[in-house]
Order: C-alpha cells, then structure tokens, then sequence
C-alpha cells in the first residue's frame, strides 16, 4: 500500500468516518470470520493415514471448492471491529452484526418488534455512533483501533484464536 493509505480497507488518512464506511467494515469482517479455520474439539484425532489416490481416481472425483483463507490484515481488521463493539449497546450490537450477515429487515423487525423504519433508524444510528468516535479519536491524532506495530505483531499469530471470536463463530455460523 501507499504511505497515504492507512489499513482501514484502502481509505486514506484524512477520509471522515461514514455510517456506509463502518458497514462497509462488518461486511468485511463478517466475510473474514467465515474465512477463519473451523472450531474443532480438542482431543479428537485420526490415526488412519492420509488415502494415496491414483491419477485415474483425481480424474473422477468430485471437484472440493478452492477454501481461501483470511489475511492478516484482513484479521487485524476483525480485532479492530471488535473493540468497536464497545462504544455500542448491547442490542445495537446485534443489530448490525446482523445487518452485516445481510439478515432481512423484515426478519429484524420480527425479532425486535418493532417496524422497517425504526429498525432502520436505530441501526443508522448506531454506525454513526461508531463513525462519530472514529472521526474523533482520527482529529485526536489516534489512529482508531490500531495498536502500535510490535504488540499487532505479537497478537498477529494468536488472534484467530480469540475465544472471542471462536463463541462468535459458533453463535453465528453454526
């Protein structure tokens, strides 16, 4: 990247914060979770070894859809969405993160009880509230959510691990 971009998904450096920027981001990080190597029990294995298939037999197979795993950066990204989540309401929270999964408002609704247009408000209002802090702690001088670089690099290797993110995985994505 260009020394005018920071890592926030290519914006630069003097951008303002959107509420379309902070969805933007769940999207993205939503998308990230999904790339994250599944959660498996602990003390389970398999001592059978691993099948030697022909060439012949590669030819008939079944065709295993290509698994792209997350980037670093894509998951330092998920670390910095996470801290976000608590400049929020518990109930925000899961507003957007369901909006992020692309859930239907008229699912939400059901769920909150409330109508399209209420649901709508309070999930505006809820980016805004995340972009209004983001563009504070930016005109600050802070870079929002970013840790400096040796302890991001420390964290780098063990933040697919997160417990955090293992309960929300099987939460969201069972």
């Amino acid at each position: 990247m260009s020394n005018n971009l920071n890592d926030n998904m290519g914006r630069k450096a003097g951008d303002q914060w959107t509420a379309q920027d902070v969805e933007d981001h769940f999207r993205e990080a939503i998308l990230t979770l999904k790339k994250l190597p599944p959660v498996k029990l602990k003390g389970y294995f398999n001592s059978w070894p691993d099948i030697v298939y022909t060439p012949n037999e590669k030819i008939f197979q079944e065709k295993k859809p290509m698994r792209i795993l997350a980037t670093p950066e894509a998951i330092s990204r998920l670390d910095q969405t996470f801290e976000w989540m608590s400049w929020i309401t518990i109930e925000e929270r899961k507003l957007i993160w369901k909006r992020a999964a692309k859930v239907r408002w008229k699912t939400i609704c059901w769920e909150l009880g409330c109508s399209r247009a209420t649901v709508w408000k309070r999930w505006l209002i809820a980016c805004n509230k995340i972009a209004s802090r983001l563009n504070a702690n930016q005109a600050s001088g802070k870079i929002a959510g970013i840790k400096p670089k040796l302890l991001e690099q420390q964290q780098e290797s063990i933040s697919f691990m997160n417990p955090v993110i293992r309960r929300f995985k099987q939460i969201f994505f069972k």
